[in-house]
């Protein structure tokens, strides 16, 4: 076998495999998650030291539930899973 011809057969084998293991893992479960239960708000404040400089209210706290802006006092809610 010609040393281009092998090369070009690797690379079909590779590119073979790399569909068929995205495929594979791809159809592996639901395509949406179930809805989570134990659903809680919790609230919070961020302080920091005077004279930090930093605007909180463009600050935001981030869960696996979403994302949660932060007041200009540095308060915020957020929800969470239990």
């Amino acid at each position: 076998m010609h040393p281009a011809s092998r090369v070009r057969h690797r690379f079909r084998l590779l590119a073979l495999t790399i569909v068929l293991l995205t495929v594979v893992t791809a159809c592996g479960g639901s395509p949406t998650p179930p809805p989570p239960s134990g659903i809680v708000t919790l609230t919070g404040s961020i302080d920091l030291p005077a004279g930090h400089g930093i605007d909180l209210a463009g600050l935001t706290v981030s869960t696996p539930l979403g994302t949660f802006p932060v007041s200009a006092t540095g308060a915020f809610e957020v929800v969470v899973n239990r």
